[in-house]
């Protein structure tokens, strides 16, 4: 494709007007150093490109030229293109004007060096001259893939958070114990849910990822805050780790289709958030709810045996007789139509904890009891979602509802990290650009929490900050980003925000 043939493509002009251009140019050298005043900053800043020659630089001459459109233009375009290099174009704005001003253009002896520059008089989201040609130096030179942009991803505010709460308000832990706090969103279908996660005193409770463990007898304020300032807030309180643990009865007996609840009870300033009830026989009692108090319900004649399990594996039983006598009328087989899991496999490291989430159709159905198990508790354990590393090897943790319906996931249980390594050591941004961070372990190893965070969100705010560290600049200074792993391997980038 020729030059000419190229930039009637990129910019829309016809031949008739690629030609007075170039007269325009031929014209103006003659009498060169006249009407070039009126953009000498907007040259100046084109002519301290880096890709451009000295020889070049002293040959370039400002242009303009206004373009009339009978079609709505439906973006505006920071345009940069040289016949020596090709480069995309990158989209800015969107308008719905239909009249352009070319700015500035540059034309070299060399080859063809166009940067233009395109605006809507009226409207009030156009790029400014003064603002868009300074980043020509810095954006000029970017790969295509990364230039572009696509419609779709101008900034909306249609889905920005307007409210954020946690599942929990408050509730108690025991020292040692692992549980699990989950935001809820408004709207539900919000675009950017990162959370940052903190502790009001991390020697009581510490956060990681909405996973908080207790440390220390006390209590300790939880926050998480959304990307737009939201925050919500839950008090956990951590006392002792039980010794023992009772149930309310030792024996029952229950007629078929007949429902009863037992409770645990712990001694006096301990406590056992996780408090996970078993049936020995899911064919003669099935738990009808199995967090807090076990709930069953007898649905063949028989003996079976319920077990409550607090977090640090005390243990206590109840005899259950099940009569041939009443009626199991109640029909579970509409409970649940689906259930699905959040994700289907995923690799932890010896020793390290993290949390599977099952939805389940329809969302509000009272028979929402889920039971969980491992093919090999040697390798993986879990317990109502939270799964534990416990030996290198892989075994598939299955959810399964009252009714029947299962999902899984496949867990792969590899060593500890010993170290981390982030992608890049020292970055340089601009206010308001983005950059991303990865993280590297070792051969062999596994890390599925890998939380990124900013010494000072003033200056640098993350905008994802897990697995992959995504951040923003939003003033000048410096700031360092950190990642983290779940054995505390940490690494760090200086990030300096021009």
């Amino acid at each position: 494709m020729s030059e000419k043939r190229q930039i009637s493509s990129m910019f829309k002009l016809n031949n008739d007007e690629i030609e007075a251009l170039k007269t325009k140019y031929i014209n103006d050298k003659k009498n060169e150093g006249t009407d070039v005043d009126h953009k000498n900053s907007a040259i100046s800043a084109i002519n301290d490109q880096q890709h451009l020659k000295p020889e070049q630089k002293s040959e370039s001459i400002s242009l303009y030229h206004q373009y009339e459109s009978t079609e709505s233009i439906p973006q505006t375009h920071l345009l940069t293109y040289d016949s020596d290099n090709d480069k995309a174009k990158k989209p800015v704005h969107r308008v719905s004007r239909t009249v352009l001003i070319i700015l500035g253009c540059i034309i070299v002896v060399s080859g063809i060096i166009l940067t233009l520059i395109l605006f809507s008089g009226k409207n009030n989201d156009s790029v400014s001259p003064e603002s868009t040609v300074s980043e020509i130096t810095s954006e000029s030179r970017a790969e295509s893939e990364k230039s572009e942009v696509s419609e779709n991803s101008e900034i909306s505010n249609s889905n920005e958070i307007t409210d954020l709460k946690l599942n929990k308000t408050e509730f108690t832990i025991g020292k040692g114990e692992v549980a699990n706090l989950t935001p809820v969103f408004e709207p539900a279908d919000s675009e950017n849910k990162t959370i940052t996660w903190s502790s009001s005193d991390s020697s009581i409770v510490n956060v990681s990822n909405g996973l908080i463990s207790g440390v220390n007898n006390g209590t300790a304020t939880i926050t998480a805050e959304s990307i737009n300032g939201k925050t919500a807030e839950c008090i956990v309180t951590v006392r002792n780790a039980p010794d023992t643990v009772k149930l309310s009865d030792d024996t029952v007996t229950i007629n078929l289709g007949e429902k009863y609840s037992l409770r645990s009870i712990l001694p006096d300033n301990s406590s056992s958030e996780s408090r996970v009830y078993s049936s020995s026989d899911r064919n003669i009692i099935k738990i009808t709810r199995n967090y807090w108090v076990g709930e069953f319900i007898g649905i063949n004649p028989g003996v079976a045996y319920v077990t409550v399990r607090t977090y640090n594996g005390l243990e206590a039983t109840c005899k259950v007789i099940v009569n041939d006598s009443g009626n199991n009328t109640i029909d579970y087989s509409d409970a649940v139509s689906d259930i699905k899991l959040n994700k289907d496999d995923i690799s932890l490291g010896k020793g390290e904890i993290a949390n599977l989430i099952p939805s389940i159709e329809p969302s509000d159905t009272e028979y929402n009891v889920i039971t969980w198990t491992s093919s090999n508790p040697d390798v993986v354990e879990v317990s109502s979602g939270m799964i534990f590393g416990i030996n290198t090897g892989t075994a598939t943790i299955t959810a399964e509802t009252i009714n029947g319906k299962t999902a899984q996931c496949t867990v792969t249980v590899k060593d500890e990290p010993s170290e981390v390594r982030l992608s890049e050591e020292t970055i340089t941004i601009k206010v308001g650009e983005k950059h991303t961070l990865t993280s590297v372990l070792p051969e062999n190893t596994a890390a599925e929490s890998r939380v990124y965070y900013t010494s000072d969100s003033s200056i640098v705010k993350m905008t994802r900050n897990y697995w992959v560290g995504e951040f923003e600049g939003l003033k000048a200074g410096t700031a360092y980003i950190t990642v983290k792993t779940y054995n505390g391997m940490e690494s760090t980038c200086k990030i300096t925000v021009e």
